[in-house]
């Protein structure tokens, strides 16, 4: 499976395998501790990625899947995603 993360219809884009975007969150996670949705994917396009709307979404699959943590903030205003030690 392949997640695409793209600057939208029409431009270029990158197509990043699962395993590889998967390693990349974690790795960042890794090393800035918990992050919000927004700071997240500003390192991921800050790396080249570009985050679709659905990143929420893929975010949360992860967290459900048990491999990345999260929870609602509202000091934050949203999303806070980590990864356990």
């Amino acid at each position: 499976m392949h997640i695409t993360f793209g600057l939208g219809a029409g431009l270029s884009m990158n197509e990043v395998s699962e395993e590889e975007t998967i390693r990349e969150i974690i790795s960042t996670l890794r090393a800035k501790g918990p992050l919000t949705t927004r700071e997240l994917e500003e390192e991921l396009r800050g790396k080249g990625h570009r985050c679709p709307d659905g990143a929420v979404r893929f975010f949360n699959k992860l967290r459900i899947r048990g491999v990345i943590s999260g929870k609602v903030s509202f000091e934050k205003r949203g999303w806070i995603w980590w990864v356990e030690s």
